[in-house]
């Protein structure tokens, strides 16, 4: 699988490094894997880390892993950080958060340090 995930339960955050191409299976896949991992809470915020990937998502698909997320990352206090630096990235971003807000509160950031500090503030 071209990522890597790490569930770091002491600070109760889930960081999600992607790499290569990244599309509707692998999206699918690291969903599943992380969701069925013991250490899994759905209130653990999740950093994903997209700057080293590229995504090949079509609208449909970015539809269907958006049903994916809600049905298995749902959760009224936990957090989601999407860390991109593309034009490219940014827009699938975008349109991910619109259809997942009501799951989920995730806000896209640029830099490590600003998406770790809006993760860990209340």
């Amino acid at each position: 699988m071209p990522n890597t995930y790490t569930i770091n339960e002491d600070q109760s955050i889930i960081t999600v490094t992607f790499t290569g191409n990244i599309g509707l299976d692998e999206l699918r896949a690291t969903a599943l894997d992380i969701t069925n991992n013991p250490a899994y809470k759905p209130h653990h915020n999740i950093l994903n880390d997209l700057r080293t990937c590229v995504l090949t998502l079509t609208h449909d698909e970015l539809t269907e892993f958006a049903q994916i997320f809600k049905e298995r990352f749902a959760s009224p206090t936990g957090k989601s950080a999407i860390l991109m630096d593309s034009p490219h990235t940014t827009a699938i971003a975008m349109l991910h958060q619109q259809k997942t807000t009501e799951a989920r509160r995730t806000e896209l950031f640029t830099t490590h340090e600003a998406a770790m500090e809006w993760l860990n503030s209340d």
